[in-house]
């Protein structure tokens, strides 16, 4: 009978240990749960209260394309027919029309034909390209010696073919050009290259 009794005491003690060890685990967890929640809200205050600064977009200037002034837009024109060409050129230079005999546009300071001057000579001919019409006149005609071959050039929007010579009055630029059954020679002083490339630069032929 007594050892039943130390029995039941030693059984009493565990449960009450067990007991004991459950409330301590149960506590234990409503600790650590009550913390969780106390931590998300603090983090949770402290997302909310700190505000991201606003970045403003930066923009690069826009830089627009330079454009270089058209030194011809106030020029004159002149239009010849049969053949049709146009070019345009300086009011104080001078347009003489081609006369008799003299199948040639000039363009001068003064208005006077001459080796300083820009020439424009055509006649009918057939050549198939700048470079074969150069060579029709080397041959058939003769070209002012000493000269050099400089090829082709593109000015403005037509492509000739260039001699320099130093006949006479100085050095000299020739450009040969054909166009609708028709050769071109269009010559100026080197030295006034500057103004009359521009010239030639407007140049138009027409059918």
């Amino acid at each position: 009978m007594k050892k039943t009794l130390d029995n039941l005491g030693i059984s009493q003690v565990f449960i009450v240990i067990i007991v004991a060890l459950i409330s301590a685990g149960i506590a234990g967890a409503g600790v650590w749960y009550w913390q969780q929640q106390k931590i998300k809200k603090i983090e949770n205050s402290f997302k909310t209260g700190v505000t991201k600064p606003k970045t403003t977009p930066t923009t690069s200037p826009t830089t627009s394309p330079t454009t270089s002034p058209d030194e011809t837009a106030d020029w004159k024109t002149y239009k010849n027919t049969e053949p049709n060409f146009t070019f345009k050129y300086p009011s104080d230079q001078i347009v003489t029309t081609p006369a008799a005999g003299d199948p040639a546009v000039w363009l001068s300071p003064n208005g006077v034909r001459g080796y300083a001057t820009l020439q424009v000579y055509y006649e009918k001919n057939s050549s198939a390209s700048p470079e074969a019409y150069f060579n029709y006149v080397k041959t058939n005609i003769g070209l002012p010696e000493p000269y050099s071959i400089i090829g082709n050039k593109t000015i403005g929007i037509n492509t000739y073919y260039q001699v320099n010579s130093t006949h006479q009055g100085g050095a000299k630029t020739i450009l040969y050009f054909t166009e609708d059954g028709y050769g071109y020679q269009i010559s100026y002083p080197t030295r006034e290259a500057t103004l009359y490339e521009k010239v030639v630069s407007t140049f138009e032929f027409t059918d």
